[in-house]
């Protein structure tokens, strides 16, 4: 049975959580990806999606990977192709045969208050800007927080194992979110820019942004076997988030401010 009201309400100490550990972002005013580069785009995940339910106690706690073939790794990097190459010179590449194991995949900090390269990912840097790549995207599922629940004692988290549904349930009340557990790193690396730090592209890698709630989910016949097409809302929720996400990051590469920290 599901809540008439949202069963995770976000109070202050959540609020204080989430929104005071910010990190100053530099100016990014004037970039531009150069006309015919390359972007790469990697994107490790498992094949099928998962459910994770986490409830009233940890004796009814499961996660279970369902056999339906949603492809979406390969949408993800579809996602991300056609966004960046319409009406644009940029060229996407995959990058799972360019780098290896031992590669370090964060490129860029901040120090001094100034975008910096990371020294440990310069060998793999030079290596990818050999290839004529300037921007990265990369994508890892993993698990990650997808509630938390705060009172007088203090919070409690909730993580999500997978990527596909995360339910939590509490007395017999069920909520429902499409959870994108993935790690997200967005560089460029031409010049020194993390832009998933810049501010309506951070909005989107908060634990409430990657767990949307479905608030017309119908409960499943059967809440430990829900069938492909029950689950078919969830694959919608994550294809849109990943299709924003994909949008933004053409916004920064063409040359657009509005996807900029102040």
């Amino acid at each position: 049975m599901k809540s008439p009201i949202k069963l995770f309400t976000v109070v202050v100490i959540a609020l204080v959580a989430t929104g005071c550990a910010s990190t100053y972002v530099p100016p990014t005013t004037g970039y531009k990806a150069p006309e015919k580069s390359k972007v790469g785009v990697l994107v490790v995940a498992k094949e099928n999606p998962s459910h994770t339910h986490v409830g009233t106690t940890i004796f009814n706690n499961f996660n279970k990977e369902y056999d339906y073939d949603w492809q979406l790794k390969e949408t993800i990097f579809d996602i991300f192709e056609g966004k960046i190459e319409g009406g644009t010179t940029y060229d996407v590449v995959d990058m799972s045969n360019l780098i290896s194991e031992d590669d370090t995949l964060s490129f860029v900090d901040v120090v001094n208050k100034e975008w910096v390269f990371n020294e440990k990912s310069t060998r793999t840097r030079e290596k990818l800007a050999a290839e004529g790549i300037t921007a990265v995207v990369v994508i890892k599922e993993s698990p990650t927080l997808a509630a938390m629940e705060c009172g007088m004692y203090g919070c409690s988290e909730h993580y999500s194992q997978g990527y596909g549904l995360f339910t939590r349930s509490f007395l017999g009340l069920d909520n429902y979110m499409a959870s994108a557990s993935f790690v997200i790193s967005i560089e460029t690396i031409d010049k020194p820019v993390d832009i998933t730090r810049l501010e309506h592209v951070n909005e989107t890698q908060t634990y409430m942004a990657k767990n949307k709630p479905l608030e017309d989910f119908a409960d499943p016949a059967d809440f430990e076997n829900i069938t492909e097409e029950e689950l078919a809302p969830v694959k919608t929720a994550l294809i849109e988030y990943f299709d924003n996400l994909a949008g933004m990051t053409r916004q920064f590469l063409v040359g657009n401010e509005n996807v900029s920290s102040q």
